[in-house]
């Protein structure tokens, strides 16, 4: 993540920000893909690298569009609003996590699992299989809902379609 923070630092950003978070949150989706494939440390280390390398810019394209399309005087409000929704679906996916990979996916991962001879030849089973098709899963999902923003024409286009925020007299 510090490698990525440096990389937008130094490059200062991109005129089509909303192109960036998509193709990042792809990128992502394509690490967590690959972290998932194999059991192998290397692997796993890429594919963390990749995820983290993205998120910098990925937050900072998104704050960028936020704080120039919001009005200053409701910037306040919806950075709050935004906060409480992002950090309350965080703790929502961290208790759900541990048990949904322990009681679902381990368990269909299992040498005698129901999905054994299906997934399972190709990622494999056995202990740790599981928290890789939940990798491989998350990691699919980031791609499948990247291409549907992507092709959803408002969200695609939002930087030019919604006006930016006036600014008058905040430097004056």
């Amino acid at each position: 993540m510090l490698c990525g923070a440096i990389a937008i630092s130094v490059w200062g950003g991109p005129k089509k920000r909303i192109e960036v978070i998509l193709s990042f949150v792809s990128w992502q989706g394509m690490c967590l893909c690959l972290a998932g494939l194999q059991t192998s440390i290397a692997i796993a280390c890429v594919g963390a690298f990749g995820y983290l390398f993205a998120k910098p810019f990925i937050v900072s394209c998104n704050q960028t569009i936020w704080q120039t399309k919001i009005p200053l005087n409701l910037q306040g409000r919806v950075f709050a609003l935004q906060n409480t929704l992002e950090k309350g679906l965080s703790i929502t996916a961290y208790l759900m996590a541990g048990p949904l990979v322990d009681r679902v996916f381990e368990p269909l991962m299992a040498p005698d699992g129901l999905l054994a001879e299906s997934v399972g030849l190709i990622i494999g089973v056995g202990t740790g299989r599981g928290i890789a098709l939940f990798f491989i899963l998350l990691g699919m999902m980031n791609i499948i809902v990247s291409a549907i923003a992507y092709y959803t024409p408002s969200l695609r286009k939002v930087e030019k379609e919604l006006p930016d925020a006036i600014r008058v007299g905040v430097l004056s």
